[in-house]
């Protein structure tokens, strides 16, 4: 991809989300029917040892939402690059136990964000309808190099895309 389009197109996806922020976490406020099933795929950690999770591009912190409802034992670390998403994340996620929910601003789609987490990894790492805003595939398998350096060598990835068709 041509980098002036690709930065362009970067730019363009920063600003929508800095728009239009607050609509967007007021129409993402269930759970989708997809994240009702994942329970069968999700380590529920004990009470000694919480289940390390990442989610990447967090948005509104839905997902620690949806952890919460699962049950088990949840270490989440939601990273997102639009703060006005974060400060959403962190108001929606105000009820859940603040010793295993922080999240992160870091943009995703900049070489080096995953250096945040030196010597950290991860059991559960969650990248949900977020690729698509990633534009060109040299600048998407650099980002899921980073994500799988983070990951534990027995981590579960749960990954979903856009289908526009």
């Amino acid at each position: 991809m041509v980098p002036v389009v690709q930065q362009r197109l970067l730019e363009l996806n920063r600003l929508f989300y800095a728009t239009v922020a607050s609509a967007f976490d007021q129409t993402r406020a269930g759970l989708p029917i997809g994240w009702q099933k994942l329970d069968a795929y999700l380590p529920l950690g004990t009470a000694m040892r919480p289940v390390s999770v990442l989610d990447a591009g967090c948005g509104n912190g839905r997902f620690a939402l949806a952890l919460a409802q699962i049950g088990g034992n949840y270490s989440y670390t939601g990273v997102d690059a639009d703060a006005t998403l974060l400060a959403l994340a962190t108001q929606n996620t105000a009820d859940l136990d603040k010793r295993h929910v922080r999240f992160l601003q870091a943009d995703l789609a900049q070489a080096g964000w995953s250096s945040r987490f030196t010597g950290e990894t991860f059991a559960v790492v969650v990248c949900l309808a977020m690729l698509q805003h990633v534009p060109g595939y040299e600048l998407r398998l650099r980002l899921m190099k980073e994500l799988a350096a983070l990951m534990a060598s027995d981590a579960v990835l749960i990954f979903s895309n856009w289908q526009f068709l």
